[in-house]
């Protein structure tokens, strides 16, 4: 695994896990907590997979499955942590434009290269 992955999935798991830890601690344990927690672990899994192989193909069609029932939940949450974001009153304007436009920015790779990990198996070259 080249370095620079290295360094950003660091600093993706920093920054995720952070944020989902937050939110358990400020709003407690529930289902979707536990899945704001989960899902970056998953996608910081497959990332990792993409340059250790192995790690996908232990998993076998679970990959998949895991992957995908990833992506659902962070298509499934994210309107709804938008709208939290937006009635923050803590959170200056300016702050909320810069998570609005980095964060997807930023967590864009990582969910990339997870699905050409999962899914490389499945084409053939």
């Amino acid at each position: 695994m080249p370095w620079w992955a290295i360094i950003y999935l660091v600093l993706f798991a920093a920054v995720t896990l952070s944020g989902a830890l937050l939110c358990l601690r400020d709003d407690g344990l529930s289902f979707g907590r536990v899945c704001d927690f989960l899902a970056p672990v998953v996608f910081a899994y497959f990332f990792t997979s993409f340059w250790l192989p192995q790690l996908r193909l232990s998993l076998g069609h679970l990959a998949s499955v895991l992957f995908l029932a990833a992506v659902a939940w962070e298509a499934h949450s994210w309107p709804s942590d938008r709208r939290k974001t937006n009635a923050d009153t803590e959170v200056s304007q300016g702050e909320k434009r810069v998570f609005k436009v980095l964060l997807p920015v930023f967590v864009l790779p990582v969910y990339a290269t997870a699905a050409v990990a999962v899914f490389r198996v499945y084409v053939r070259a």
